[in-house]
């Protein structure tokens, strides 16, 4: 039993979001210059396919999020989301995948919220809907 709970407790060590945000930024930027090969490459596709997965049923679990109210906030095209809820306010922070950047505005935006602060209705830069961002090539 203290093999398992040791176990966890590197297992928890390692993945931690932060560490892997910048592991996967230093592998996008890496890449151009990386000569992998087939076998390299497949067992990478493998696990981000396996992660995106898992991503995708956590993503399930979220559109049912508190505060209900909330409209589901849209997920930028060649980008995404990364969303959390204290204290009953919904806060979203819009990302772009590698090759793709926000617009000046958006830069200057930590976070959108959605609260009753707000009426229920996303504080985007962009009126009346639920785009909290736009990934430009």
């Amino acid at each position: 039993l203290s093999f398992s709970a040791a176990q966890d407790e590197t297992l928890l060590q390692n993945c931690n979001l932060q560490t892997l945000l910048a592991d996967l930024k230093v592998a996008a930027e890496c890449s151009e210059n990386l000569s992998w090969s087939a076998q390299q490459t497949a067992a990478l596709l493998l696990s981000m396919r396996n992660l995106t997965d898992t991503l995708q049923h956590q993503l399930k679990k979220c559109q049912a999020a508190e505060p209900k109210k909330c409209p589901e906030a849209k997920v930028p095209d060649n980008g995404g989301l990364a969303c959390v809820t204290v204290a009953n306010k919904r806060y979203c922070k819009p990302l772009c995948n590698y090759g793709y950047d926000f617009g000046f505005i958006r830069r200057s935006r930590l976070y959108d919220e959605c609260s009753q602060q707000t009426g229920h209705k996303w504080d985007t830069q962009y009126i009346g809907g639920n785009t909290l961002a736009v990934c430009n090539s």
